[in-house]
């Protein structure tokens, strides 16, 4: 999960259509996703690697730039495994309401 999470933030550092600031914004939010996946996967590993791996392909269709068809599904998947959460992780399904959300504001 680690790992996947830093492909994350590598991405991100990577991508050439972001500015500084909204990297580092998304940065610090994979940073918090990691933070609340640790407590989720001391009781359930799997969903929390399931969240990790949505949230992995969500953001390499962000940032490489693919589809908007492909980018929806990728989101799809991730809201349906967070949505999963909502009542008994609020924090996890608050940072990955905010990584949507930026990413649809800069009109990925």
């Amino acid at each position: 999960m680690k790992q996947t999470l830093q492909e994350i933030k590598d991405k991100i550092a990577a991508a050439s259509g972001l500015e500084a600031g909204r990297k580092a914004e998304l940065t610090e939010l994979v940073d918090k996703l990691y933070t609340e996946l640790e407590d989720l996967a001391r009781t359930d590993r799997v969903r929390a690697e399931n969240v990790s791996g949505l949230a992995r392909a969500s953001a390499t269709e962000a940032v490489e730039g693919h589809s908007q068809e492909d980018l929806g599904s990728a989101l799809d998947g991730l809201s349906g495994a967070v949505e999963q959460l909502e009542a008994s992780h609020p924090r996890i399904v608050a940072v990955v309401n905010r990584i949507c959300n930026m990413l649809s504001d800069i009109g990925i």
